[in-house]
């Protein structure tokens, strides 16, 4: 048998622990609303405040109309890339392509070339002098070419012709190369992951001259490379015998050095009628990013994140005005988001991604402890 003062001593700690848990989820789920500002959002779930952005500066600016009375002074754009040593957003809007600041002004305007205003521009380069834009419609006969806008220069430049199984559909840049990653480092010192319409990725030096296979898969053409240039986040869609809306998406990382080796780690599989796009990485490579579209018996859509060990996954933004496109500042702690391809949000997070949960995992682990005592208790009296 316990002591009686073991007992007493035993059931006090159990109560403290237990009241303790129960203060600190109370401040956990109050500390994300710490500003008094209200989410304009139908629905969204994530640790901070969610303001919009006046966008008439660059309605004034920069105005694709869409043919419709009523929407034709909409701006409708898609975000595709944040400075981190400017501060500047790059954005597309039609045949348009423009930079501003994170408060959606102080717009520097870019006018592609006629041919070029149907392609889609899709980040800077290394140094941010000028713009990758993927050339896959335009130009029947050169389907395989990529092609530089030289921004401070006003010219086009035809980075190089990739000899690919087939044409290339998407692609990204790893920025840092030999370990150089100083805003001083030649503008052409990358490569590129390239992504064929055989679902190939390729690993490209910026003139096509040397390349060389990485993954083959059924994948699908929205990927991103980490940080550090070192792996590569894809989706694998497999389709399911007798469904024919459901099928079994996977999330994928790529070891880039051990590609050969076809080393992979599987984030995480679900079986669903959706699949996710806009894949991005958190700063710190910490954390995946992505965009996923309800499917046919759910129209919203979400902003989500997923840890790169599939443990922590967290819907960050979502609602009927679905997010179309989003950036993600430096630190972390601020994500820029184009919801229903004509607004602008701005989710400040009360902290930096992907440190959401570290709260929460003290207060778990004061519950259990609290209750393993408590039983304890129970079980001696």
């Amino acid at each position: 048998m316990m002591p009686v003062i073991a007992k007493i001593g035993l059931a006090i700690t159990s109560f403290l622990m237990l009241f303790l848990s129960l203060f600190l989820t109370a401040a956990f789920d109050s500390h994300a609303f710490t500003q008094t500002q209200e989410a304009p959002m139908n629905y969204f779930k994530a640790e901070g405040v969610v303001t919009e952005i006046d966008v008439s500066e660059m309605q004034s600016e920069i105005v694709s109309p869409t043919g419709n009375d009523d929407d034709h002074n909409r701006t409708y754009f898609e975000l595709h890339d944040w400075d981190s040593q400017s501060g500047k957003v790059l954005f597309t809007s039609g045949q348009f392509i423009g930079i501003m600041n994170a408060n959606a002004t102080d717009i520097q305007k870019i006018i592609l070339p006629s041919e070029l205003h149907d392609e889609l521009c899709w980040e800077c380069s290394p140094v941010r002098k000028a713009l990758f834009i993927n050339n896959t419609t335009i130009y029947a006969l050169a389907q395989n070419n990529l092609l530089i806008y030289e921004i401070t220069n006003d010219a086009l430049v035809n980075a190089g012709q990739y000899q690919l199984a087939g044409s290339i559909t998407s692609f990204d840049i790893i920025r840092q190369t030999n370990g150089d990653s100083s805003n001083n480092s030649s503008d052409t010192n990358f490569n590129l992951v390239l992504v064929d319409s055989y679902c190939t990725l390729w690993l490209s030096d910026p003139l096509g001259k040397k390349i060389s296979k990485l993954y083959e898969a059924q994948m699908a053409s929205d990927f991103a490379v980490s940080p550090d240039g070192r792996k590569i986040a894809f989706v694998v869609n497999d389709s399911i015998e007798g469904h024919v809306y459901l099928h079994t998406v996977r999330l994928i990382i790529l070891d880039i050095e051990n590609s050969s080796n076809n080393k992979t780690h599987q984030v995480y599989e679900e079986m669903t009628d959706t699949t996710p796009n806009w894949i991005k990485w958190s700063p710190d490579g910490k954390l995946i990013l992505f965009r996923e579209v309800g499917g046919r018996h759910n129209p919203t859509a979400t902003l989500e994140a997923i840890s790169t060990d599939g443990s922590y996954r967290e819907i960050l933004y979502g609602g009927l005005d679905a997010p179309t496109s989003y950036v993600v500042s430096k630190d972390g702690t601020t994500i820029l988001i184009g919801v229903s391809a004509s607004k602008l949000y701005r989710l400040d997070l009360a902290h930096p991604i992907p440190e959401f949960h570290s709260l929460a995992l003290v207060i778990a682990a004061l519950s259990i402890s609290s209750i393993i005592l408590a039983h304890t208790y129970m079980k001696n009296r």
